[in-house]
């Protein structure tokens, strides 16, 4: 999947992408989107060109509540909200092995289909 979207890139006359990196990184401002209390900077640093934001989805008023099959979970058994991320998510044998494995746990799992 890489190697055909850095095809792509190219041919749209951008230079070839970092190995296994899905975009070019712009010498004049980069965005990410991720929440800054699971951010992992130090981990990673990025340069002075990147800035963070929280979300890009706008807060809503309504009101939300869990159906009875997610709240009524096994003892000791959490529910876990699991997101990829767009690209993983069109990885279609990737994520029936990751459902295959954890079904086999006792907790419950939301997925994010990107």
């Amino acid at each position: 999947m890489w190697e055909d979207f850095n095809s792509w890139v190219q041919q749209h006359g951008l230079p070839p992408l970092t190995d296994l990196q899905f975009n070019c990184e712009s010498k004049y401002a980069n965005i990410y989107i991720y929440p800054q209390e699971a951010d992992y900077t130090e981990n990673r640093p990025l340069g002075p060109t990147w800035h963070r934001i929280d979300s890009s989805v706008r807060e809503t008023d309504c009101h939300f509540e869990l159906p009875i099959s997610l709240r009524e979970r096994p003892e000791g058994s959490c529910l876990v909200y699991v997101s990829l991320g767009t690209l993983v998510s069109a990885d279609v044998e990737l994520l029936q092995h990751l459902i295959d494995v954890l079904s086999r746990t006792v907790h419950r799992f939301i997925f994010s289909k990107g």
